[in-house]
């Protein structure tokens, strides 16, 4: 995995979280491998990656921050419970993600194309990842911890898959 990609979307992450509903956010340890479904939170935004780049991207939490994110986004920080309106919060912070690292790819020359968000949780029941091994990060918040998980396809996996069509 391309590490100058990878970091585009994790600096579009933290400078939207930052810039625009003032989470700063401090790293937790170091980057590891998640192998699957292990990469998911209990409610984890996904976005899917196509073009230059291929695969997937992840910001997962648990019900509890993901209700306070929502909050921080609706500025209400009243609202009783993670519903779908939390859900759209949360899946318009992965639209403000993704098109930030798209703009950010389209500098380095790439094309990147992707999936409107997904917000699932546990209990949504069983979930196919494109990515089966991503790298992850945690992070910690005043509304809770986050973890930002990126699986890329190398570019061996990309021109393999081309053939095949």
């Amino acid at each position: 995995m391309n590490a100058a990609i990878i970091n585009r979307f994790l600096l579009a992450a933290l400078a939207i979280l930052s810039d625009h509903y003032n989470l700063s956010m401090r790293l937790q340890g170091q980057a590891q491998t998640v192998h699957g479904t292990s990469a998911l939170d209990a409610v984890t935004v996904m976005l899917g990656i196509a073009g230059d780049v291929e695969g997937q991207f992840m910001l997962g939490c648990d019900a509890q921050t993901a209700l306070n994110i929502a909050r921080v986004m609706m500025d209400n920080p009243d609202y009783p419970e993670l519903d779908e309106l939390c859900r759209s919060a949360l899946a318009e912070l992965g639209n403000m993600i993704g098109g930030r690292t798209s703009t950010n790819l389209a500098e380095m020359g790439l094309l990147c194309n992707l999936t409107p968000p997904s917000v699932v949780s546990s209990t949504n029941g069983l979930i196919s990842l494109e990515a089966p091994v991503m790298i992850a990060w945690r992070y910690s918040t005043l509304a809770g911890d986050l973890c930002f998980s990126i699986g890329l396809r190398d570019d061996d996996e990309t021109e393999q898959s081309n053939d095949d069509a």
